[in-house]
Parts: C-alpha cells; sequence; structure tokens
C-alpha cells in the first residue's frame, strides 16, 4: 500500500542567508515516525529552489502530495498566500495548510486567504491526526488544532489540540529533510537547534502572551516544557556524528533554557565534557539580564560558551520597561556585561530602533548606554507591532501605524509606525549609520572622519539612490576607515561581516576599575 505524503514548502524569502526550520524539522520528523512519506521544497533565491511559481508548480506535480503545508512568519504570509493562490489557480486539489506563527496570531486571516486551513498550535497531533483521517477516509474539517474553510467559504473553528507534554516523547528531529550540510556551510558553521519550548515572560512587543493564551486552551499542562539533558545530549553527539566536520558552533536558540538553574548547570557540565573538550564545538545561548549571574557565567565560561546574547533593547530605562514591559533596570545590564568582560565571554546584544515614542535623545540614550556597555556584537533592529501584542494595540489605539510602511520582508528596512519628533528619514539614518554614531563616543581624533561621514549621507536623496547601493556604498567606507583604525589599535564598532544590522567591537577595551556597575548607574 502506498505511503500517504506531505510536502512542506518553506518560503525562506527576505534574507541573503538560508535559514533551518524547527517545525519542519520536527514535523517531518514525526510523520515519518508514523509512516508518512515527507519531501521539501525550500525557497531560497540564491540557495535553494528559486521564487517562481512555474518551477514549484512542476516540482509539486512531481511530488504528487496528499498534502502541502507551509509554514510562515508574518513577514512571509504575504509571499506564503501568493503560492497558495497560484497553486490553485494551476488546479492543484489537495489540502494546503499554513502554520507557524502567523497562523496563530492572526488565525481570522483563513477567511480571506487561499488557504484550506490553519494549524492554531504546536503542530504535532494535529498534523498526525489528519495523516491518520486520510488513511481512514475520515472527514478532516473536525480536526482540533485546525481552523478548515469549508467549500462555501465558512471558516469552520475547532478547538484547540492537546501539546506536547513531555518533549521527550517527540523523535529526534529530522535535520535531512533539509540541505544541512549547505545550510552550515552558509551559516559559518552554526547550527541551529532548540531543547524548550514556551516563556514565562511577557514582553509588551512579543507574540510570547498570544502564544500562551493559545497554550491555556489546550489545558496541557505547563507552558515552559524542557528536554531531559539525556536527551538533548544524545541529540547533540548524534548530529555530530553525522555533521560533526561542518559543526563549529551550537546555536541554542531557545527563548530561555537557563531558566532552570540547575538544569542548565547539568547540560553545560555535560556539554563540556562530552562535546566542547573532544570535538572543540562550542555553543551560544540567549540569557536574560535579570536572571544571569557569576555563578551561571562562570560555568559559561568554562565549558565551551561562544557566545551570550542579551536583550538589550534601548538605553532609556523608561521606553524598556513602560513601553516594551521587560523588567530588566540600566542596572542588570551594567551588572551582566561587567560580568562578561570579567570572564572574557563574547557578547551581544538585541537593540532595536523606532520604539513608541522614540526620539533622537532616547535614541542618544542607545548610543551612550551601548558605549559604556561595550558588547562584543550589536544587532540593531526596528520595532515591528506584532498582531496580538500589547504594543500593536497600543499603535492602533493611538494611530501610530503608518499603513503606507506596513508591508515590508523583515524587521531592518523600515518601520511601521510614525513618530512625533522624529521623521521616516532620520529613523533610517540612525538606523543604517548606528556604528558611526556609536564611534563618535570613543576613538578620539576619528571621530572627525565619522562625522564627515554621518554628514555626506544625511545629504543623499535617498529616493535618488537605492536603499541597497546607500548601504554597499557605507560598508565600503567602513571598512576603509576601520582599516585604518586597525592599524592604529584604536578599539571601535565595524559592521560585521559585510552586514549593515550587525555590528563588531574591533579590538575590545578592557573594562577598568571601578566598575560600570558601581560607578555609572544607579537605578
Amino acid at each position: 500500500m502506498k505511503k500517504p505524503k506531505m510536502l512542506f514548502i518553506y518560503p525562506d524569502i527576505g534574507s541573503n542567508s538560508i535559514s533551518f526550520s524547527p517545525a519542519i524539522e520536527i514535523l517531518s520528523a514525526v510523520l515519518e515516525q508514523q509512516e508518512v512519506e515527507v519531501e521539501l521544497i525550500h525557497i531560497h533565491e540564491k540557495h535553494g529552489v528559486p521564487f517562481d511559481h512555474q518551477i514549484l508548480f512542476e516540482q509539486i506535480q512531481q511530488a504528487s502530495p496528499d498534502v502541502i503545508g507551509m509554514t510562515s512568519t508574518s513577514y512571509q504570509y504575504d509571499i506564503s498566500n501568493e503560492i497558495a493562490g497560484q497553486l490553485k489557480e494551476r488546479g492543484i486539489k489537495v489540502p494546503i495548510v499554513l502554520g507557524g506563527i502567523h497562523a496563530n496570531i492572526s488565525p481570522e486571516d483563513l477567511k480571506e486567504s487561499k488557504f484550506d486551513a490553519f494549524c492554531t498550535g504546536e503542530g504535532e497531533v494535529p498534523l498526525s491526526e489528519m495523516f491518520r483521517r486520510i488513511r481512514t477516509g475520515e472527514e478532516l474539517t473536525t480536526i482540533p488544532g485546525f481552523h478548515f474553510k469549508s467549500a462555501d467559504g465558512r471558516v469552520i473553528t475547532n478547538p484547540a489540540s492537546k501539546v506536547i507534554r513531555n518533549l521527550d516523547d517527540l523523535p529526534m528531529r529530522n535535520y535531512g529533510i533539509m540541505n544541512t550540510q549547505q545550510i552550515l556551510t552558509l551559516k559559518n558553521k552554526w547550527l541551529s537547534i532548540a531543547f524548550s519550548r514556551g516563556c514565562p515572560y511577557a514582553c509588551n512587543f512579543c507574540i510570547n502572551q498570544k502564544l500562551k493564551l493559545n497554550h491555556r486552551q489546550t489545558e496541557s499542562g505547563k507552558y515552559f516544557r524542557i528536554n531531559s539533558v539525556n536527551r538533548a545530549l544524545s541529540e547533540l553527539t548524534g548530529l555530530i556524528d553525522k555533521y560533526g566536520a561542518h559543526i563549529d558552533v551550537i546555536n541554542l536558540d531557545d527563548d530561555l533554557l537557563i531558566l532552570e538553574k540547575e538544569w542548565f548547570i547539568e547540560f553545560a557540565n555535560r556539554f563540556e565534557k562530552e562535546i566542547f573538550k573532544p570535538y572543540g564545538i562550542k555553543y551560544a545561548i540567549n540569557v536574560r539580564a535579570n536572571l544571569i549571574n557569576e555563578e551561571l557565567i562562570s560555568v559559561m565560561a568554562r565549558s565551551g560558551c561562544d557566545l551570550v546574547r542579551v536583550g538589550f533593547e534601548t538605553g532609556n530605562q523608561e521606553m524598556r520597561n513602560r513601553v516594551l514591559g521587560k523588567g530588566i533596570s540600566n542596572r542588570h545590564l551594567f551588572q551582566v556585561f561587567d560580568l562578561f568582560h570579567k570572564y572574557e565571554l563574547r557578547s551581544l546584544a538585541f537593540a532595536m530602533l523606532g520604539i513608541p515614542g522614540e526620539t533622537e535623545s532616547s535614541i542618544q540614550d542607545s548610543l551612550n548606554m551601548l558605549r559604556k556597555l561595550q558588547p562584543t556584537l550589536i544587532r540593531m533592529a526596528i520595532f515591528e507591532p506584532f498582531i496580538g501584542t500589547p504594543l500593536y494595540d497600543y499603535c492602533i489605539e493611538n494611530g501610530l501605524i503608518d499603513n503606507g510602511n506596513q508591508t515590508h520582508e523583515n524587521c531592518f528596512d523600515r518601520s511601521a509606525l510614525s513618530f512625533k519628533d522624529l521623521s521616516q528619514s532620520q529613523l533610517q539614518l540612525y538606523h543604517i549609520l548606528f556604528p558611526w554614531h556609536l564611534n563618535l563616543g570613543f576613538v578620539g581624533e576619528y571621530s572627525t572622519l565619522y562625522k564627515e561621514l554621518i554628514t555626506t549621507y544625511s545629504r543623499l536623496d535617498q529616493e535618488q539612490h537605492s536603499l541597497e547601493g546607500i548601504r554597499a556604498r557605507i560598508l565600503m567606507d567602513d571598512r576603509i576607515i576601520s582599516e585604518k583604525l586597525n592599524k592604529e589599535g584604536i578599539a571601535h564598532y565595524e559592521y560585521f561581516e559585510n552586514n549593515n544590522f550587525y555590528y563588531h567591537l574591533a579590538k575590545p577595551l578592557k573594562l577598568s576599575s571601578p566598575k560600570w556597575s558601581e560607578t555609572v548607574i544607579q537605578s
């Protein structure tokens, strides 16, 4: 008897870098365990299948699936919906379903979409049930965890599906469904994986609150769940056996893996013994400034931690806490970065511009604080009001969303908001020239060069020069001045790996005593 078949389509669009899809890796493993054949079309203009409707249609015809599934963020939703519409116009009759973040936070979009169904929670249980019913010929439109669209256009809303309480019950992820070796090469040998689900915090800009509400509807126990240490290490060693020659860093992509302190200490100790020492492979991890302490940082430093990432967001404490709802003080940030320097750990600060209420003064707050924190890397995004978050509601209620700027492919192009005291062009210039503004604070006589460059680019007519062209020129000019500073041994921020929105601290300065946390901030 022929196995039923699931075809995943991953619209990996909007970035030069090709990415892993954790959802497809685990869902394909679950389906294979149940004797379902799986296949993937990984759309990427440079390194995957081209975004060409005819090519996609031909590959789908050849695959002959029983179900087509896409996973999509809100950035990718319009493209995903376009693909579904084109497939239907070309005669594809099998169900086309959408999962991922957008289906969870905007289930009402199903009615006007080209999809037949949205998966509105974790997909393992409902997708497995779909293929069980395909085998038996049962009705699909009543599956818990799916919202379906009937033939007459009505939306059939089903109750939430149960979620996986014990993550160890899931099979090992199916990295083989993707071109993992190619992705590892293109990502400088960084392999991304996560061992937990959920986050107990409720930042106003994060969709976690919406996902947590969805989870409550399942009555499936604790929202934050984590694999056992044994399972995590077993999966990592299995991946190293297969791809070890192509892995330098395990990127732990969890929201907050240190939430269970004892778990993390056991994991780090075993990682040091079983992975770092025998293979030389390191790890990167996300932390929260009010949860990390010297004990955990010392464990990280000796166990092979390559990079610690922290949500800095903004140097304006009121905006960070009152607007963003982070609950992180300036003191927390100064203390934790102080410790990173003490233990010589590389750090990354997640930062953003264009928060509701942003002004030139609040941008200066961020510049001043980052000069003092001196993270090894900074990733600078533009705030995005995601549907389903408290800040999205706030922006709608206060008329802050500029409808002409809502549709874009990522959080690095432009703001979706309008500001009282800051124009779009001013915000965009701060964004693309941010490391040069940073350098004005600590490169001495070379600050004149950065001032001249900032002035030159501020005068450019952005309507007459493509944004891509401006960014390319900025990177070229930055390389020239950075080479001069490197020869002089002067610490400065430079654009990182030809990327306009990642900045690297070249020749990091040693922090001197007394520490920043003791002298700079008392809040």
